[in-house]
């Protein structure tokens, strides 16, 4: 395993729809690409069995609050807390779009 980001507060979306909130997550980093474990509230089922699926997940980044986007790849429920493999995260307002000497975003807890 090579990187972990956990945080809480973050949404499962299908389309423009809300397919679930997340409580907390962990994004796992592998070799082979990222992965997802994350806690579910409010689900629905049926639109967390549809194509396409996104994670977006809040974080601050030198003081102000951006998202990152996961597309969902392979996306496995069981008993509230989802599993899945993510495509390539997609970061929205430029964030960490620098010269790379930038802070570690930090998760925005409570979304």
């Amino acid at each position: 395993m090579r990187g972990v980001l956990t945080g809480r507060g973050g949404v499962i979306w299908w389309r423009y729809h809300r397919a679930a909130r997340v409580d907390d997550y962990t994004i796992t980093r592998h070799t082979s690409g990222y992965y997802l474990r994350a806690t579910l509230v409010d689900a629905d089922a049926t639109r967390l069995q549809q194509d396409p699926l996104v994670f977006v997940m809040p974080l601050t980044y030198q003081g102000n609050t951006v998202t990152w986007r996961w597309p969902v790849l392979t996306p496995i429920v069981t008993e509230g807390v989802l599993a899945a493999r993510l495509g390539p995260v997609e970061v929205s307002d430029g964030a960490l779009s620098g010269s790379g000497t930038a802070t570690r975003p930090t998760p925005v807890v409570g979304r």
